[in-house]
């Protein structure tokens, strides 16, 4: 009986993802203006999606090596599917921040520039062993500061801002807090490095 049950819950999460990439592949062919390119990473975060999802599809599947030391080895790997999963639940979590949830396109820009702006203070944790590492930074640093001044100067952003320093003045909150609350931005988009938040408050 169970595993006729599993059977039915693997058919039925084949029948999802066929449903998703027939989704995903009726966009195929539109072309965006030119001010609209960055429109182009929801196609990147759905690749990923996919790529997580499938790979949980296989590992509840068990991995089966056969016989080793006498034992034969069969099981399912629940720990990996368990973090393969959360990486799938996160991008979705992105995806729906900067393309759904947000109120207007204007807020989708800033939300869409902040996500970037993540990526890149991502890069400079590494430590750079390799020349071609060390002016792949110098090139992420770049873009990091290009991107910091369009930010500051987004009319979105500079709204928020004004609201994070009023609700400061009164003491309702700190600043910090009341800036991510006011554009709900998930911890998993939030930049770690201290120095992101040198220039919101």
């Amino acid at each position: 009986r169970t595993l006729k049950l599993m059977s039915n819950y693997n058919e039925e999460y084949k029948q999802l993802l066929t449903l998703y990439v027939k989704t995903v592949e009726s966009a195929k062919g539109i072309n965006l203006p030119s001010n609209q390119k960055w429109l182009y990473s929801v196609e990147s975060l759905a690749v990923k999606l996919f790529y997580h999802v499938g790979s949980v599809y296989y590992l509840c599947e068990g991995t089966k090596i056969g016989k080793m030391a006498g034992l034969n080895i069969d099981y399912i790997d629940h720990s990996s599917a368990a973090v393969i999963t959360r990486s799938a639940f996160e991008t979705y979590l992105t995806f729906h921040y900067i393309f759904m949830s947000a109120k207007n396109d204007e807020e989708k820009r800033l939300r869409h520039k902040i996500w970037q702006l993540g990526g890149i203070c991502e890069q400079e944790k590494y430590p750079p062993f390799l020349d071609s590492i060390v002016k792949h930074l110098k090139n992420v640093q770049q873009r990091k500061d290009k991107l910091f001044i369009i930010i500051k100067k987004d009319t979105v952003f500079k709204k928020l801002k004004e609201i994070t320093n009023k609700a400061y003045i009164r003491g309702k909150l700190d600043r910090k807090s009341t800036l991510l609350n006011s554009i709900h931005i998930p911890f998993s988009l939030i930049p770690s490095s201290s120095f992101f938040y040198l220039f919101l408050f």
